[in-house]
């Protein structure tokens, strides 16, 4: 068991590590605080939360760049420009902490904290961008510049008010005051204020409604998806077909017993879903295949009834799959997880307690080309177990090829 755990222990961290390692570069620039401009490519992480560093490369050369070293970077491919910015975020509503008056609370300290980062511009005219950042658990934060000056934090604080009515949560909505000292010259927009929530599509709303106000053309950053990422999201579904070959072997027993190995078609369906936004390289493969096995056995023992072998298994494989970098039309993967085995047909058994259920893990590589792959796979289960003597394991090692029904086109 420990054996199996080291196993799997080290597919999960080859995936994880593997999947950070891997580059995404995308045409676009970066502005240098000094106003020169450097046109290259810029590793491209689909940020989803803070961050403060970006990878540039250009004339063979890879460099780091963070906040402190840059003014802005653009990436075309996707249409998104992200400032730097250095200042005050919200800090109160991951903390929550209680207090008996409003006051109390805003001249506490630690409501807001200095960060370092870059935030993404939502909407521009040629007076005012309008910016958002997330963090890791999805809490927004917005901001604001003004003639393309210094950006400003739109804030807004949550705290527990305690008083004779018990814990409440009490929002601070600072943000509608100094949206104001910024698109308040605009007649109408104290009814859109007024309401106005702290999110991103209200944010966007009410910026939009601002330009009409004052009849100014807005520069609308919607990101967009590349063609590739597009169609690495759609979940596949297909065939798997191929040939198997079975062994068996026998733990707490002294006597070695030999089987041929015999090989058995394997067939079955597949869907593959995408996880996560980074790159779209891991997926959850989810396989339901059936299964064979006709071995003959080579010796006998003296003590044991060793039989020839037969069974017929339908098996669900709960696996994840890491595409690397296309090579041309190519996609090489690796794969691995856990089986959950069923036995539909009798299975003539070598021991005295058959298992109904079988258990067992499977790795295995392969290459993807368009709809069709082709891949070797391991595969080890416990299929009989007598609690007294000794427990079987069969081994399968599979080469298979599937085909995708429907499929995203291989980018």
């Amino acid at each position: 068991m420990k054996t199996v755990q080291t196993i799997i222990i080290f597919f999960l961290l080859f995936i994880v590590s593997t999947a950070y390692a891997q580059k995404n570069y995308k045409k676009g620039y970066v502005v240098l605080n000094s106003g020169d401009t450097l046109q290259g490519t810029i590793d491209y992480r689909n940020w989803d939360s803070r961050f403060d560093q970006i990878t540039f490369y250009a004339n063979k050369k890879e460099q780091k760049y963070e906040v402190k070293t840059i003014k802005c970077f653009f990436i075309e491919e996707v249409n998104e420009t992200y400032r730097s910015y250095i200042g005050k975020i919200d800090n109160s509503r991951g903390q929550r902490q209680t207090y008996t008056t409003l006051k109390g609370f805003l001249n506490s300290e630690g409501i807001t904290t200095y960060d370092t980062l870059f935030v993404r511009e939502l909407i521009a005219t040629k007076k005012l961008a309008f910016f958002i950042a997330k963090d890791k658990i999805g809490k927004v934060s917005f901001f604001v510049s003004k003639d393309n000056s210094i950006i400003s934090p739109v804030l807004y604080h949550e705290f527990i008010l305690n008083n004779e009515k018990g814990d409440l949560l009490y929002p601070v909505k600072l943000y509608k005051q100094q949206l104001l000292s910024y698109i308040g010259d605009c007649e109408t927009i104290n009814k859109e204020l007024d309401r106005l929530e702290y999110t991103e599509e209200a944010m966007r709303k009410i910026f939009l409604y601002y330009t009409k106000c004052k009849n100014e053309l807005a520069e609308i950053r919607e990101r967009k998806e590349t063609v590739a990422e597009k169609e690495r999201k759609k979940s596949s579904f297909g065939v798997v077909g191929g040939l198997a070959l079975n062994f068996f072997t026998f733990s707490g027993i002294s006597e070695d017993y030999t089987y041929s190995v015999n090989p058995t078609p394997t067939f079955g369906l597949f869907i593959d879903a995408p996880i996560g936004r980074n790159l779209q390289r891991l997926s959850f493969n989810n396989q339901l295949m059936f299964y064979s096995f006709n071995v003959k056995k080579e010796n006998s023992s003296i003590y044991y009834s060793i039989t020839d072998r037969k069974g017929s298994y339908i098996k669900n494989n709960f696996l994840f799959k890491y595409k690397f970098a296309p090579l041309k039309k190519v996609n090489p993967f690796v794969k691995g997880g856990l089986t959950l085995g069923y036995q539909f047909l009798p299975l003539e058994s070598a021991t005295e307690r058959n298992r109904t259920v079988s258990f067992g893990y499977l790795f295995g590589f392969g290459l993807n080309v368009k709809r069709t792959a082709l891949f070797l796979t391991y595969d080890r289960n416990i299929v009989t177990e007598n609690y007294v003597y000794f427990s079987e394991a069969l081994h399968i090692l599979s080469f298979s090829m599937s085909y995708s029904l429907f499929s995203p086109k291989n980018k």
